[in-house]
């Protein structure tokens, strides 16, 4: 069963996400060899052509965008990551798991990704304050499950958890993420971050670490024939951020 219709993502929804055309024009047709293709490959191809369009929706300020972002420290990951006797290095067995279903509820395939393990991995070598924040997110998500069911996420059937990520998507985010639209005395009632953004926070590692990724690729219509080396300009007149 896939996610809820609010956090899944259909393969139009993906290409708007990353504002990649419909038709994804290519300077060349040279059949790609059957080796696994590494993330480093894949975003520094990407970011070749297109730059920061490759994650327009993923803030620049996220440390997933450094991260994918940065060839070396994804070449490292990647290979690190296809490890045949891997384990975490940052995240505990019960945070890994629930980052492993969290992982497949958000965007299905995920666990072939080993999406999991390249979070897990970029966590060891970012900022102490980075790793508590995904970690304090991993934990509110936790605490919202226990809440409302009693058991920890991991514990859930995938309809319950479904449940749980729904209404997190659709809760209110924090004055971080509206304060512009909000009067001073509602800014001190409103915490800085909500559950909401928990799970964003979480969403968006999830969604960088998954489409950098070559079972990602294809999904967005990647067909293993040819790489994606040259796009048409972006649509947008204002560009991104």
């Amino acid at each position: 069963m896939r996610c809820a219709v609010v956090i899944e993502f259909s393969v139009s929804e993906v290409r708007s996400l990353f504002s990649v055309p419909n038709e994804l024009p290519t300077i060349s047709t040279t059949p790609v060899t059957s080796r696994r293709l590494t993330r480093r490959e894949i975003v520094q191809s990407l970011l070749a052509s297109m730059g920061a369009l490759v994650l327009p929706q993923i803030a620049s300020s996220h440390p997933v965008f450094r991260h994918l972002s940065d060839a070396e420290t994804l070449a490292k990951a990647d290979t690190r990551a296809a490890a045949a006797k891997w384990t975490p290095e940052f995240l505990d067995a019960h945070e890994n798991q629930t980052l492993v279903l969290l992982s497949e509820r958000i965007v299905p395939g995920s666990s072939q990704a080993q999406v999991n393990r390249i979070i897990d991995l970029l966590l060891t070598v970012d900022t102490p304050g980075n790793r508590r924040k995904f970690t304090d997110s991993l934990s509110a998500i936790d605490a919202e499950s226990r809440k409302r069911c009693g058991l920890p996420f991991k514990s859930l059937s995938p309809d319950r958890q479904d449940e749980i990520l729904t209404s997190l998507a659709t809760g209110k985010p924090g004055v971080d993420q509206d304060s512009g639209r909000r009067s001073m005395k509602k800014r001190l009632q409103q915490p800085a971050f909500t559950p909401h953004d928990h799970f964003e926070n979480v969403k968006t590692w999830i969604v960088g670490s998954y489409y950098s990724s070559e079972v990602g690729m294809r999904e967005l219509g990647w067909t293993g024939d040819v790489y994606f080396v040259e796009l048409p300009t972006c649509p947008h007149p204002e560009g991104h951020e």
